[in-house]
């Protein structure tokens, strides 16, 4: 421990020690006479058993506060947090967040009839219409080959026009037209926004194969009927089995 004390010609003297590395200052008196060259101070308290002097040459430094864990992971959150709303953007419309919530009504209770189709993928209930099959199978292999977007879990984004879409489905442009209609209606595709009414490039968010089954499931849709003119209906499974064709829930 050092004692420094500063004595002025004024009437206030400060003495200070260091104590470990630490500055205590103790604030001084007020002498009714005249200033003196030195004066003692009373010792301060001991702390512990500390009492190593330091010579008078010797600088004391500060040493640097560490980072507190709060501080270092606040960085990456920021930076985790921005990059989740850049992933987001297109969910902010309400148009495809209506998508991305996609959900079938509970269909009716099959009835039994032979020649439906047991649904076991997402491909099964469109089968029905080789259309509808060639033109999501193609949507789906082309967000595949082109690495495209997925907004969110399970949904892509991709642009593209009747002219990249036809031959890679193996449909005429009309065909095409009147399947996109149908397979939004179940939840498969979402065409949207529509740009000189699909003349050039336009914005589509295709659900995969496993979202689609979580649609079915949840809705209970075992088995789907083609009603003519492209459309399908869906029927859950019922409790008694009434032919081959039906399994029991």
């Amino acid at each position: 421990m050092e004692q420094q004390t500063n004595t002025t010609a004024e009437t206030t003297t400060q003495a200070s020690w260091i104590i470990a590395g630490t500055v205590v200052f103790r604030l001084g008196w007020t002498w009714a006479g005249p200033s003196c060259e030195r004066q003692s101070s009373p010792e301060p308290p001991v702390i512990g058993e500390q009492g190593e002097l330091f010579g008078d040459d010797e600088e004391l430094h500060a040493a640097p506060l560490p980072a507190s864990g709060a501080q270092e992971d606040q960085a990456p959150l920021s930076a985790e947090s921005d990059d989740d709303q850049a992933a987001n953007e297109n969910l902010r419309d309400p148009a495809v967040a209506r998508f991305v919530d996609f959900r079938l009504p509970t269909p009716p209770p099959h009835d039994g009839r032979k020649g439906d189709v047991k649904i076991a993928d997402a491909y099964d209930a469109i089968s029905l219409y080789g259309t509808l099959e060639r033109i999501y199978r193609a949507l789906i292999r082309l967000c595949r080959e082109r690495h495209v977007e997925k907004i969110t879990e399970g949904v892509w984004r991709i642009e593209l026009g009747y002219s990249d879409l036809a031959p890679a489905a193996r449909c005429s442009i009309g065909s095409i037209r009147s399947g996109i209609r149908v397979l939004a209606v179940h939840g498969y595709i979402l065409r949207y926004p529509e740009k000189w009414g699909g003349g050039h490039s336009c914005q589509y968010y295709v659900r995969d194969e496993d979202g689609m089954m979580a649609i079915f499931r949840a809705a209970g849709v075992r088995f789907a009927r083609k009603k003519g003119k492209g459309d399908i209906a869906l029927f859950r499974a019922v409790d008694e089995v009434k032919d081959d064709t039906i399994a029991r829930t």
